[in-house]
């Protein structure tokens, strides 16, 4: 079981130059990840519950309580949530990764991901760590370039890991020190959704099968 806050904007196209830019200077070297694919499935009926099949695990996430509309500074206006995550393996994991293409309320979500992991010092110094580094607690950055169908979007987003009770102020905490009006405000509170939430709206939107 894993516990997270999390925040997160979407936008339709490819990530900005000047928000490429930006994110380079976050730490000292950051690599792209592996290219990634998640399946997703459609969830209509609510944005409180994420279910995935990636590197042959089906991972789920619920949402504990409401959304909460959080500033971290001029123009980044968004909605953290927490959330309760858990997986396990499927059997035959390769040939069930295949059947995932030919369901109809599925969809493959392709991802290009940069990562940065926060860790925070006992005197609240953040302390950047290049890729997924951040052990079992600290918070994360990531800017990703994703594609479902054939529409592409960009996303950025915060990720707290750890003890419950810290969680949202972690994520503050971290957020507010990254974006500190160095950031271009390129977001509207509209922007912000978790996955479940983007991809419902995605599916409201896109025609995706009812």
């Amino acid at each position: 079981m894993l516990w997270t806050a999390e925040v997160r904007w979407f936008r339709q196209g490819k990530i900005p130059a000047k928000l490429r830019s930006w994110f380079r200077k976050l730490a000292a070297k950051v690599e792209p990840q592996p290219l990634r694919i998640d399946h997703y499935l459609l969830e209509r009926d609510t944005d409180g519950l994420g279910i995935k099949f990636r590197d042959g695990r089906v991972e789920v996430k619920q949402r504990q309580g409401e959304r909460r509309l959080t500033s971290f500074g001029p123009g980044w206006d968004g909605y953290v949530e927490s959330w309760r995550k858990w997986g396990f393996p499927l059997a035959d994991a390769q040939r069930r990764g295949r059947d995932f293409e030919s369901f109809d309320n599925w969809v493959a979500v392709h991802k290009k991901r940069r990562v940065i992991a926060y860790s925070v010092s006992p005197k609240g110094k953040l302390i950047a760590l290049p890729g997924d580094a951040g052990g079992e607690s600290g918070c994360s950055v990531e800017l990703a370039q994703v594609r479902i169908t054939r529409t592409m979007w960009w996303t950025l987003g915060f990720e707290a890991k750890g003890h419950p009770e810290n969680l949202e102020s972690t994520l503050e905490q971290v957020a507010c020190a990254v974006l500190g009006g160095s950031a271009p405000p390129v977001f509207e509170l509209t922007d912000s959704f978790s996955y479940p939430g983007w991809l419902r709206v995605w599916g409201e939107h896109a025609g995706a099968p009812k």
